[in-house]
Parts: C-alpha cells; structure tokens; sequence
C-alpha cells in the first residue's frame, strides 16, 4: 500500500469517526458559567488533592498503524496480571478486551487474548443486575443475555465493535489495583488492524474507568499525546504534579454534557494575527469536543475558511502549493522547508484561555517525502456541527480534565 493510499484510509476512517461524534450530539447543552473556574490555575485542587494518589501509564502509538489516531496503554487484568494494550477514548465509557475462547471472532493482537479461565478473580455479571440494565445506557444499545449472563454489545463509527459478556475483573494501573472492575470480555470482535486488544473508556458515563477509579483518583485524569511515532506520551489519573497545574496549566469550563468533553472556543490566530471571526459562528456549533482519537481538527466552515485564507496567504509565497485530498484542501510541497516559515496557530478559549499548537499539529503528510503536506483542519459539514479538537493538534499538549470542577486545562511541553 503506497502512502497516498495510507493517507486515504486514515482519513477515511477520522471521518467515520467524526460522524459518530455528530450523531451522538445531545440536544439540550447546559454549560457551566463559574467565574472562579474559567482562566485559572489549579490551585484549590492541587491544595486539595497534594496528597491524593495518582499512577501514570506511557502513551504510544504504534509506527505501523493505518488507524487514524489510536493512542494506546498498557493495563493489567486478571489474577494472575495479564498485559492488554487497549486504546484510549473519552467518548466511550466502557472497557473491553478480546477474550477466549472468541465464541465469535477475534482479530489478531500483540499480546495473548485474554483467557478468563485462568484468572480467579474473573466473574460474569447476571442479568438481573443493575448494572446489565446501565451498560444499555453506557452501549446505546440494549442488553442481552445468554441464559443468565449479561451480554453487551457496542459498535463505533470507525467500523471497530465489540460483543461479549460483561464481568467483574481485577484491574492494575501501574501498581495500583482495582477489584471487581466493570469490563467488557468480547467474544466477537472487529476493526483494529494494528494488535489493540480493546478500548479503555474514558467518557463521563459511570461505568467508565474515570468513574470506577474516582475513590482513589477523585476523577481527575490528563494525557499528552506525543510528537512523532518514535516518542512516548502519557495517561495519568489524579494529580501527579501539583506545582505544574499551579503555574502552567490554565482552565476552561466544560460544556454539560453526558457524552464527551466539551469546551467553548472563541477565537483563533495565525502568525500573531486574530482572526475576524465572530463569536456567533462558535456559539451556533455548540462548542468543541476534546478527543484523542479522531485525527484532524473540524473547525465551523467560517471560520476554516479564514484560517485557511491566513494560512495560505502566508506560505503561498514560500513553498509551492501542491494537490489536495478529498478532505485536506490546503497543501504545500515542503521538501524544501526552511525553519521559522510556518505560522504560529493559537486557540482561544473561554475564560481567557489561549492554546499554542506545537508545529507537528499544522501538517498531515500525504507522502513521506513531505512533496504534499497540507494544513491539518478541516471544515465541518454544517455550521451547527460542533467543532472537534483533534489529536494531531493536541500534540505535546498536557490536557487536564477535573471532572469534578466541570473543567479542561491545556499546558504547554507537557511532553514531547
């Protein structure tokens, strides 16, 4: 497969993804306007919370994936510990893993699939439990059973799904251990092609780890997805450095919202510049989503037109401009690239909130020779879309969700 054909495929399956977004959209938006949240540091949390327990696991994403934008973490399961490489996702609530004896199918992964037979600590959830009738809320789809056993069922946009029974397991984030945890043990299973074992559920639903975890971790999580392939991030729960959230990490309020992690944009720069975008045009999307998984940016169709039209403006005379994709309708040819050409692009956010995006966010490059690297944002289908703030700008990026305080921060070099 050349790399143009990659390319496509990666681009196709982010649109997949950001379709799944727009449908899951709820109607009814409450946000949370409290001025002693908007723009601050952490400082009462980080008083609050300096001796609360936190673990940080290493992010990665693997060179070889044709995925769009999986970030991946190992955990452990099962007693003995069992290693599964499971990505993570703020729009899922559930985590699930491929498990034996795949009564269905299973895809091939990394490490072994994890055989429940073998852990004593594994036990099936009945149906008459409660939680059988809350995974129909977390799945959106109703539950099951098979003959006494709770069975789950989940499919995402991006053609991955998982079926299987839900259980209770041992779960082991660095040395912190967690028992009787909710998970899903898939028996059928789809969609990964690069050895993922499942999916770890960061969304706001309570059967998600950040809820499972919150005695311990008070519902306090961040990560930073890292540069290049070559180069390792990080996926921490708590507060794992209370004098950088003081000093660095600055916030901005999240939208209520039950599914996934909103925030109000408000503006945006290029090269020190602000761009003439009025506020109405943000205020009609609805807000921003925060996710790892989708690749490019979508921004309102106004106000991608502008950043374009700056961005172009700017590198126009510079570099040739080359041939677009289906999606991607800015590109240059930057084999011969010379330092500091590139404009800067800052995000602004509610509370006063300003974003610097590292230089590995602007371009995705179609071929390895960099012959066609084009800017890294793309409209959305419908100015009501609500804008997504994709992982491939959240590069070197710490970002910080206190679930509890209804807020995201964002902290520059939080890694590489």
């Amino acid at each position: 497969m050349s790399p143009a054909d990659v390319a496509k495929l990666i681009l196709e399956r982010d649109q997949y993804r950001v379709n799944s977004i727009q449908s899951s959209v709820l109607l009814k938006r409450k946000k949370k306007k409290n001025a002693d949240h908007a723009g601050s540091s952490l400082w009462s949390i980080a008083d609050h919370h300096s001796t609360a327990a936190a673990s940080t696991l290493p992010a990665y994403t693997s060179a070889k994936t044709i995925d769009a934008g999986n970030y991946v973490v190992q955990v452990g399961i099962g007693s003995p510990k069992a290693e599964v490489s499971l990505a993570f996702d703020t729009l899922s609530s559930l985590t699930w893993t491929q498990c034996q004896p795949c009564a269905g199918r299973c895809y091939k992964q990394s490490e072994p699939i994890f055989e429940p037979t073998e852990s004593f600590t594994y036990a099936n959830i009945s149906c008459s439990s409660q939680v059988c009738s809350d995974v129909e809320r977390t799945t959106g789809r109703s539950s099951k059973c098979d003959i006494s056993t709770c069975v789950y069922s989940m499919s995402y946009a991006d053609q991955v799904f998982s079926a299987g029974y839900l259980a209770r397991e041992r779960l082991t984030l660095s040395s912190d251990v967690f028992n009787s945890f909710l998970l899903g043990c898939g028996q059928s299973n789809g969609g990964f092609t690069e050895g993922l074992s499942g999916v770890l559920g960061l969304g706001r639903d309570k059967l998600s780890i950040v809820s499972q975890t919150a005695r311990k971790y008070e519902s306090i999580f961040s990560y930073c997805l890292p540069s290049t392939t070559s180069l390792t991030g990080f996926l921490s729960f708590g507060v794992t450095n209370v004098k950088r959230l003081r000093n660095v990490v600055k916030f901005t309020p999240l939208i209520s919202d039950t599914r996934f992690y909103g925030v109000d944009m408000t503006g945006i720069s290029v090269g020190g510049r602000d761009l003439q975008i009025s506020r109405s045009v943000f205020l009609r999307s609805g807000g921003m989503a925060i996710d790892p998984v989708a690749a490019i940016t979508r921004l309102p169709p106004r106000a991608y037109e502008l950043l374009r039209s700056e961005f172009r403006q700017a590198l126009s005379s510079v570099y040739p401009e080359a041939r677009g994709t289906s999606l991607l309708d800015t590109c240059f040819d930057l084999r011969r690239y010379r330092g500091n050409t590139v404009p800067k692009i800052r995000f602004y956010f509610d509370g006063n909130v300003e974003v610097e995006l590292d230089f590995s966010a602007m371009f995705f490059f179609v071929n390895n020779d960099a012959s066609r690297a084009c800017l890294a944002f793309a409209a959305t289908d419908r100015y009501t879309d609500f804008a997504i703030f994709g992982n491939m700008q959240q590069r070197t990026l710490e970002v910080v969700f206190d679930v509890p305080g209804e807020r995201v921060g964002f902290g520059a070099s939080g890694c590489k």
